[in-house]
């Protein structure tokens, strides 16, 4: 059986999945258009990026096996309702929404060889995947941003001087937000993968047992039907530093100094998983 009222995104995931189980890779070449932009919506409708729909249909193939590809072809209800129909049939205790945000973090780190293969790709090569903003932890900054429904930006913080770190979140829908946190641990060459529920990262949170040399990458990843804006404050007090993202341009933005300000958070310890 196939659903042929399927929206167009599970369709032509499904079609590039195909072409990876038969060994072909074809539209490779549109991967770093993706990765050069990581914001753009994998549900998106009106047209079709086939860099996305490569990487989601070979993550999923990968992921769940050829079976779940045919049960989420033939599930009768489309997009994401579908989807979570086909994983609850599977069995497989996640939804849609689970799924994506451990599939953008595939897109950021492309490390198959952790985390039992679920943040990689054995059958691509993915070229790396921009960050939105690059800011260093030794003093208090804040970067705003904005992010297309189911889509995700990357924020990487380096320069850390101390263990700890705090992070604190606002967004007008912050229900509607995914986070994600990376540990890329420098010379220990460890890398772990945290989630980070965004209700409490509204108060502040710490993240603790930094190790020297370490970088972090906050994914902010959003859900819904349109773009949703966010703040993510970082550091304790000082001297905020603000990236505010030039609009019809990519991948720029302002940089704007503020006064000293004391960032009042609720610390909250985030262990490592």
């Amino acid at each position: 059986n196939y659903d042929e009222d399927e929206e167009s995104w599970i369709n032509e995931s499904a079609s590039e999945a195909a072409m990876v189980v038969n060994g072909y890779t074809t539209d490779e070449e549109f991967l770093p258009y993706f990765a050069e932009d990581p914001d753009q919506s994998l549900v998106e409708t009106s047209y079709v990026n086939y860099g996305i729909m490569l990487l989601w249909g070979t993550y999923l193939y990968e992921r769940f096996g050829i079976d779940f590809l045919h049960t989420l072809v033939s599930e009768e209800a489309n997009g994401l309702a579908g989807l979570d129909q086909a994983l609850a049939d599977a069995g497989v205790g996640m939804t849609s929404w689970d799924l994506f945000l451990d599939w953008v973090v595939a897109n950021r780190l492309d490390e198959p060889g952790i985390y039992d293969g679920i943040y990689g790709y054995a059958s691509l090569d993915l070229p790396p995947f921009a960050d939105s903003a690059v800011v260093s932890g030794d003093a208090a900054r804040s970067v705003q941003g904005r992010v297309s429904p189911y889509a995700a930006d990357y924020i990487r913080i380096e320069a850390i001087p101390s263990d700890t770190l705090h992070l604190s979140l606002s967004s007008p829908r912050t229900e509607d937000l995914g986070l994600r946190l990376i540990r890329l641990e420098g010379n220990a060459g460890q890398i772990v993968v945290e989630p980070i529920d965004p209700a409490e990262a509204e108060g502040g949170i710490e993240v603790t047992e930094i190790p020297p040399e370490a970088t972090l990458v906050l994914v902010v990843a959003a859900k819904g039907r349109r773009d949703l804006s966010y703040t993510v404050d970082i550091g304790e007090s000082g001297g905020v530093c603000a990236f505010l993202p030039l609009q019809g341009r990519k991948n720029a933005a302002i940089l704007l100094f503020f006064f000293p300000t004391l960032l009042l958070l609720r610390r909250r310890r985030l262990s490592q998983i």
